[in-house]
């Protein structure tokens, strides 16, 4: 979980807060295994966090504070099913309880350590339990819902307390114990919900459980690896299977445009772009209300241009050629540049929530009027068009 390098006296781990976006997609069906009908699957799901928020390494190398959980809604019927689920089905997970996205961020260490040892890594993942619906009431199964995200508190907690310095890795014995724990107080909360004859019932044909996982992936590898895709298949009352991926970045999109275009002829110069956010931003207060739409639309665009490679290479030309309008200030902005921006607006526009699809919309007007313009010129039409006011 938390993994260190040790040169000299410094432990040298240089790890930055990354956007993260965790993301159940769909559940297969290969065999439903009921003898009547189909199959009437629901999905629990808990994400969950181990990072600097709320976690700091104390004086006495322990670790100290509270997990992060996300939890999500819904028991009975949460999968938005028409019909039952049959042999070879799919079903699209919703995204209310399939996707989390969030920062992760290096667990700090006191500052009287500070020179020694470098922030630790923190962890994320999510638990995910796979029902199928029997006779267990609707207020039962709820209530074994319920269970599960107080369960899922409980256990980072314990997992939090038994970590330090010296013993930083979570155990496959710790990940068996999590498990076991969150089934006893599952079974135990459906069992105190349900009236007796409920629970007669029940017990003749309860939910079965079709599969239970913890996914879970550390600082480091996700730094190291923009984008994983997971999987787990059960073969438990039939055969059934879950899948999801996993994106992360830094948290400026330059950045990682950046990084994914190492070893291409042309550099992107991360120093320009600073330079004329610090210079231009100061002069004209008004361009930040255009950098507040890139801000809080980050996470989508990153999760898009991760998963598509035509969407990557656009953001790879874009950001060059913005570098070099900015190094050689009578460039203008060509066709090929308004080619390259086009389809990562489209992309907020399609994959984003309702402000991005508003902020694409806005996007859009303004991009025919910055093509042939250097970029003093686009810097002035930026500042007499902010995205509040109707495109002149």
């Amino acid at each position: 979980m938390l993994g260190f390098v040790k040169t000299g006296l410094k432990f040298i781990v240089m790890r930055s807060k990354l956007s993260v976006s965790l993301k159940l997609k769909s559940v297969i069906c290969r065999d439903e295994d009921d003898v009547w009908g189909g199959a009437e699957p629901y999905l629990w799901t808990v994400f969950f966090k181990i990072d600097g928020e709320t976690v700091f390494l104390t004086e006495a190398l322990t670790l100290t504070g509270n997990g992060t959980i996300h939890t999500t809604p819904g028991s009975h019927g949460n999968l938005d099913l028409d019909v039952d689920v049959d042999d070879g089905n799919t079903v699209a997970i919703p995204l209310d309880i399939g996707r989390w996205t969030t920062i992760l961020e290096p667990i700090s260490v006191p500052e009287s350590l500070s020179s020694i040892i470098d922030p630790l890594g923190g962890v994320i993942g999510v638990v995910c339990i796979l029902m199928e619906e029997n006779n267990v009431s609707d207020d039962g199964a709820e209530a074994g819902h319920q269970a599960l995200n107080n369960s899922v508190q409980i256990a980072l907690n314990q997992v939090i307390s038994a970590r330090s310095f010296s013993t930083p890795e979570v155990s496959e014995e710790d990940l068996e114990d999590f498990e076991s724990d969150i089934k006893s107080a599952i079974s135990i909360a459906i069992q105190d919900q349900q009236s007796f004859f409920e629970n007669i019932w029940s017990w003749l044909n309860e939910d079965d459980t079709l599969g239970t996982k913890v996914f879970f992936f550390d600082h480091d590898t996700l730094a190291e690896s923009t984008s994983i895709d997971f999987n787990e298949r059960w073969r438990n009352h039939g055969d059934w299977e879950i899948t999801g991926d996993i994106t992360a970045s830094p948290l400026c999109t330059v950045e990682l445009t950046r990084r994914l275009s190492s070893g291409t002829s042309k550099s992107i110069d991360l120093e320009a772009i600073r330079k004329f956010r610090n210079e231009e931003f100061r002069k004209n207060p008004g361009l930040a209300e255009w950098g507040n739409i890139l801000l809080r639309n980050n996470e989508f665009l990153i999760h898009a241009i991760l998963r598509d490679e035509n969407l990557r290479n656009c953001a790879i030309n874009l950001a060059k050629n913005v570098t070099q309008v900015l190094n050689r200030r009578d460039e203008k902005f060509s066709d090929k540049t308004i080619e390259d921006i086009t389809p990562l607006i489209e992309a907020l526009e399609n994959n984003g929530n309702k402000r991005s699809k508003l902020d694409a919309k806005r996007l859009k007007e303004i991009i025919p009027n910055v093509k042939d313009k250097n970029i003093e010129k686009i810097v002035e039409y930026l500042v007499q068009n902010l995205p509040g006011i109707k495109t002149k």
